[in-house]
């Protein structure tokens, strides 16, 4: 078709448009096969009028659709289905740029039913999202709870994955296998699933869906309880029966112990951000105690929880728990409803995943407060220690690894019989002498307050320093409010080991004053020495302490009393060696990193490098601090101190 216009041109020139090309051509050369009409001329092919001109609406035009790009899936189909069948049905070009907008070209009817196709194919799938969406304001929450909740349903039929391990003894692997693998392959085929059998784990690996697994599981079953032979061949009756019934424990030991899930939990997107917490402390924290793996689905508000039945089982009560109190605490004001609809929802979702994973009953989780410095104890080395307490108690043990985590609680699974076990097993350990390979926590202290002392100690430490000795400086010089005698060190990682060592020294206030007596207590502080036995190497140089005469060794036999008591009570390890009754003045372990910093190439990254102590022994090796009433004795703690400068105490009791 060729359109000519006339508006716009020269006289005389008309202009002639060729599909998208123009021409300009003299008027009186046109044919007279050529009609006009105002400005457009049609060309036409007879004399009938109603072929003189053709409709606008067989003009071609291009369309350029505006949709969210989450919808282009939809528009397309899979495999390009639904876009096919749309351009056939409407004739029109449709093309679908991830890059840009939706473009339609064709006739303006053609173009309009393929936009009018598109808009409601987007409206049907926005009233989709909108009945599965839960909403504050819905009316009909009960009827909306009832479809979410077989939704859930189906979610966990759709997506449950299951690898379950299955103890197998060596001498019935052929009977499951068969001949040339004819059994095993028939089982596959059967139940849809995938079987390895490890001869030398003991173990068949059974990989598919749920149901597949179980039909495969129980097959596999059936053939161990038809053809289980014990491999001792004894014939006696009992011992075959007795052995039946170990393996058959075993078999369900290994069950429970292995069996690994994959499970879909519908979460509101509003309850996000508390299960996750915050840098994703929430989130770690219950991944580290259930042992599981939890990755939360933002925009399809659902979690994914991998690990073993009880993992997920703990880990969904957890984030339970964590949404029933959001749920509390966000709208207990006003959303009463909904909050009962909510929690039904949850006991609903608590039951779907029970039935599904076939919760064994008898068997339970517990949790030990172990502190973290004493789960090295329980581990034991590569590990040995907690796989040892797992086997001999058939118990699931999981401690926090996590360094970013400060989580105390060992979490133990089975049944009760064997959480008890292991608890008294752990308990044991961090009981027993093992735990004095870790460095002390607590020391028992008589502080020395005498302020004519503290002056005296002051004045020492300032002539100390103007020696200008390499090795000395500020920082390792004890603070004079600090002065004490140590009788022990203690190792109190629980809260209930200080509590008991505090209650313990109080129990002995009776005796302690009747080794005292009606006299007070006096200290003498006289002369210096050091702990090690190289001087020009030392790390801690102290002051002597003495008893006045008349005192009969009364201090000494004190500290001998205490710590007879406490190490009697596991607080304290008692050594083969005399009691050294002595005021630390000088310790390394107090070198800070500045003072330090020039001596890191000699002695690595430690601070803790040694001093030469001679030279302070030649000028006040025979120093004289006085006396000092003993007033108190307390349970101190290390490296920690109160608001006038003194060791922390846990509790104490006064001397007469």
């Amino acid at each position: 078709m060729a359109q000519i216009e006339s508006s716009n041109c020269m006289k005389g020139i008309t202009l002639v448009h060729v599909g998208k090309r123009n021409f300009r051509v003299p008027t009186a050369s046109l044919p007279a096969s050529f009609s006009s009409k105002k400005d457009v001329y049609v060309r036409t092919h007879n004399k009938d009028d109603n072929n003189k001109a053709e409709s606008a609406n067989e003009e071609e035009i291009t369309l350029k659709l505006d949709i969210p790009r989450r919808f282009y899936g939809l528009i397309i189909g899979r495999g390009g289905y639904n876009i096919k069948q749309l351009r056939e049905e409407t004739k029109a070009k449709i093309f679908v740029n991830y890059n840009g907008p939706v473009v339609i070209i064709g006739t303006k009817d053609r173009v309009e039913m393929a936009k009018k196709r598109i808009e409601d194919t987007i409206a049907q799938q926005n009233n989709n999202n909108t009945e599965n969406e839960k909403s504050i304001n819905d009316t009909k929450i009960e009827d909306k709870k009832k479809d979410d909740d077989e939704s859930i349903k189906e979610s966990i039929k759709d997506n449950e994955d299951f690898t379950f391990k299955l103890y197998v003894p060596t001498h019935l692997h052929g009977p499951i296998i068969g001949k040339g693998g004819s059994v095993v392959q028939q089982i596959m085929a059967e139940t849809n699933t995938k079987i390895i059998v490890q001869r030398y784990e003991k173990l068949a690996i059974i990989s598919g869906a749920k149901d597949g697994v179980e039909m495969a599981r129980k097959r596999i079953e059936n053939i161990i309880e038809s053809q289980y032979k014990p491999v001792n061949e004894k014939s006696d009756e009992t011992k075959i029966e007795d052995k039946n019934k170990d393996d058959g424990e075993s078999i369900k030991e290994s069950i429970k112990d292995n069996e690994e899930i994959t499970h879909k939990f519908s979460i509101h997107g509003r309850f996000h951000g508390a299960i996750i917490g915050k840098s994703g402390n929430t989130v770690k924290q219950i991944m580290v105690e259930t042992n599981t793996k939890i990755s939360i689905q933002k925009y399809e508000n659902f979690a994914i929880i991998r690990g073993t039945k009880d993992g997920v089982g703990m880990a969904i009560k957890r984030i339970e728990d964590i949404i029933e109190s959001y749920n509390n605490a966000g709208n207990a004001n006003n959303s009463t409803e909904i909050g009962d609809n909510k929690k039904e929802n949850i006991e609903s979702i608590r039951e779907s995943v029970i039935n599904k994973k076939e919760v064994h009953e008898g068997f339970f989780t517990d949790r030990l407060d172990v502190p973290q410095p004493l789960h090295g104890l329980i581990i034991g080395r590569g590990g040995g220690t907690v796989k040892q307490i797992m086997a001999e108690t058939k118990t699931n043990i999981i401690i926090p690894k996590d360094e970013n985590l400060v989580s105390n609680l060992v979490t133990i699974s089975g049944t009760k019989v064997g959480i008890e076990r292991a608890k008294k097993k752990i308990k044991n350990i961090i009981e027993s002498d093992s735990i004095f390979i870790l460095p002390p926590t607590h020391f028992i202290s008589i502080p020395l307050t005498d302020t004519h002392l503290q002056r005296k100690v002051e004045d020492f430490k300032s002539n100390v320093l103007e020696l200008n000795l390499q090795g000395v400086d500020k920082s390792i010089l004890i603070n004079s409010h600090t002065l004490h005698i140590t009788i022990g060190t203690l190792h109190l990682y629980r809260k209930e080991d200080i509590e008991g060592a505090v209650k313990l020294l109080k129990s002995l206030s009776k005796t302690i004053d009747e080794i005292i007596g009606t006299r007070t207590l006096v200290s003498t502080l006289s002369g210096l020495a050091v702990m090690e036995n190289d001087t020009v190497k030392s790390h801690v140089l102290y002051a002597k302490v003495e008893e006045p005469e008349g005192q009969n060794s009364t201090l000494k036999k004190l500290g001998e009393y205490l710590i007879e008591e406490f190490a009697a009570e596991g607080y304290l390890k008692k050594e083969n060696r005399p009691l050294k009754l002595h005021v630390t003045l000088i310790n390394t372990r107090h070198r800070n990193e500045h003072s330090a910093s020039s001596n890191n190439d000699k002695h690595g990254e430690s601070n803790r490098y040694p001093f030469n102590a001679v030279p302070i022994l030649n000028k006040f090796g025979g120093i004289e601090f006085g006396n000092n009433r003993l007033e108190s004795i307390h349970i101190s703690k290390i490296g920690e101190y109160d608001e006038n400068g003194r060791h922390r105490s846990e509790g104490g009791i006064k001397l007469p």
